[in-house]
């Protein structure tokens, strides 16, 4: 059965409206053009290609996002432990602990929060001051990684 490229054309049209923008779609290009230049049953079999990928990138994507929302759960269970149990997790929150999970480890991250909680005057300076100023920028968390305990006051105090 031989597939017109119009039609091929209409339906990859449809099907990326309804991806999420999320999803890479960075092979899907090459593999329509290796679809156009195959004869008639050839279509075919490039067609269940390129809809293996998609499925593929839908099933890790999902299992991504699953892990990541895990990732950010425990985060800031661990930060209420550790620095202000007072705080909500917002969206803005997890926008910027899903940022900062792209360039650092959760051990490097947990480390920043622990190094933070640790230390009596940023402690006692900056612990109500959320989520949001705690991830807000990479550098901020490469800071709180490297920071070093306060050694007049070991003793962890949570403030409320």
């Amino acid at each position: 059965m031989k597939i017109e490229k119009d039609k091929i054309k209409k339906w990859i049209k449809e099907m990326r409206k309804k991806i999420p923008k999320s999803i890479n779609m960075t092979p899907f290009p090459d593999d329509l053009i290796k679809a156009f230049r195959v004869e008639d049953q050839g279509y075919n079999k490039a067609l269940d290609d390129i809809l293996e990928k998609l499925d593929e990138n839908l099933i890790d994507n999902k299992e991504t996002k699953d892990n990541e929302k895990d990732n950010i759960s425990a985060i800031y269970t661990f930060y209420q432990t550790k620095i202000y149990s007072g705080n909500r997790l917002t969206d803005r929150a997890k926008q910027k602990i899903s940022s900062r999970l792209k360039e650092f480890s959760i051990d490097d991250i947990k480390k920043a929060i622990m190094n933070f909680s640790k230390n009596d005057w940023w402690m006692k300076n900056n612990s109500n001051r959320g989520l949001v100023w705690f991830f807000h920028s990479e550098d901020r968390i490469d800071q709180f990684v490297n920071l070093q305990p306060d050694r007049r006051n070991v003793k962890e105090k949570l403030w409320r």
